[in-house]
């Protein structure tokens, strides 16, 4: 969206036009259409400010010794050790309250929880598989902090790849036929939370109020005859594909398929690469189970980059061209309450047309000493650590 960003992309020319540096410390961007969410792109980690002469073309030692503007700066950097951070006293809001902190490389997360329980650790996420045992402690569950993180999970029926689910009534069926509340009850150790609907919580357009697809299979059952497959008749076996980090999410999933549905469905485990090939090939899987997350927060970022029928990311083949209208309009609208109601009313229709099944919202799962205060979480992570104290 600045001006002359376009021409530059295509190779017409190389000069960005619409950027300007007035001085050593004011830089001047216009933008070619309005566009409410640039501020909030300007502050993702791809614009992030980068000194020119910390960062040598073609040489990657650079990073060895990265240069950053916040309130830490980089000391040591050990391979498969540690990270070891230290306060600036030039940071511009202040000097941090803690003097130094140390990331510890622990590829287990069992692991780094021992460690923890050992007193070796601070701050550590925690996985799914420990939640159980960690609840059941009367100390560690006082020390256990949920945050919600801003990535949804979900199932993609292909309509690119299987002409069955372009109809409406066949896609409604799968939202109805899975019960998402077992499968994370049972293979997540709710270490996510069930998703209502595709914008996650703790985004500003999320809508409290939608309340999504429960589980009916009756209703499923009966969508599905009336789409012409009764108990699953005539409806084509597929395969739904994931990496092999979802193998037993793609399992339960399939077995409610055939339970409810009675339709065979296949799970198919591939490397990482290749699934994410294949979903921008777009006609590669029948279905698959993956997820979205945000690098800044706006409902902008599922509702548009993932069901908008422009954009190469919509891995579905959804195409309403009225959602489009009204997500074009959330795009450019810059009053804040209009926008957000646009946003919501495209999500909305999106879910009556079930262009997706929506699984899960993402948590963060922390165990955090007692002695550690101020720890903050944004939607996209643990927050700089500015405002921490330790109080021992």
């Amino acid at each position: 969206s600045i001006r002359g960003a376009k021409d530059v992309i295509a190779g017409r020319t190389r000069d960005l036009g619409g950027v300007q540096a007035l001085d050593e410390r004011t830089l001047r961007i216009t933008l070619a259409d309005a566009d409410p969410s640039f501020l909030l792109r300007l502050a993702s980690a791809v614009t992030w400010v980068v000194p020119e002469e910390a960062v040598v073309a073609g040489k990657p030692e650079w990073k060895d010794k990265p240069v950053g503007a916040g309130p830490f700066k980089f000391v040591e950097w050990k391979r498969n050790e540690k990270i070891v951070l230290e306060a600036w006293d030039g940071f511009f809001q202040g000097r941090p309250s803690v003097d130094r902190i140390e990331y510890r490389i622990v590829p287990d997360r069992a692991t780094s929880v021992a460690q923890y329980e050992a007193g070796e650790l601070d701050l550590v996420e925690v996985a799914g598989s420990d939640l159980r045992r960690i609840g059941a402690d009367p100390i560690l569950s006082k020390q256990l902090h949920t945050w919600t993180g801003a990535r949804l999970q979900y199932f993609g029926l292909n309509m690119y790849k299987m002409d069955v689910f372009k109809d409406k009534r066949v896609r409604q069926a799968f939202n109805y036929a899975v019960n998402k509340q077992e499968i994370i009850d049972r293979v997540l150790f709710n270490a996510v939370k069930p998703a209502t609907g595709i914008v996650p919580q703790g985004i500003p357009e999320y809508n409290p109020r939608l309340k999504g697809y429960d589980y009916n299979p009756e209703r499923a059952q009966q969508l599905l005859a009336e789409a012409g497959f009764p108990g699953g008749r005539g409806f084509p076996a597929f395969q739904v594909t994931s990496d092999g980090r979802s193998t037993t999410i793609l399992e339960a999933f399939a077995a409610q398929i055939r339970q409810n549905l009675g339709i065979n469905v296949e799970v198919n485990v591939v490397e990482r690469g290749q699934m994410v090939k294949g979903l921008w090939d777009h006609k590669t899987w029948n279905a698959f189970f993956w997820g979205w997350t945000a690098d800044f927060p706006s409902a902008e970022i599922w509702t548009h980059q993932l069901l908008h029928g422009g954009v190469d990311s919509n891995f579905f083949g959804y195409n309403n061209p009225e959602f489009d209208k009204i997500v074009d309009q959330a795009r450019s609208t810059v009053d804040e309450s209009k926008r957000k109601a646009l946003w919501q009313r495209a999500e909305q229709m999106a879910m009556d047309d079930a262009a997706m099944i929506p699984f899960s919202y993402f948590q963060y799962i922390y165990l955090v000493k007692p002695s550690v205060k101020g720890v903050l979480f944004r939607f996209d992570g643990p927050y700089w650590f500015k405002n921490i104290t330790i109080q021992k």
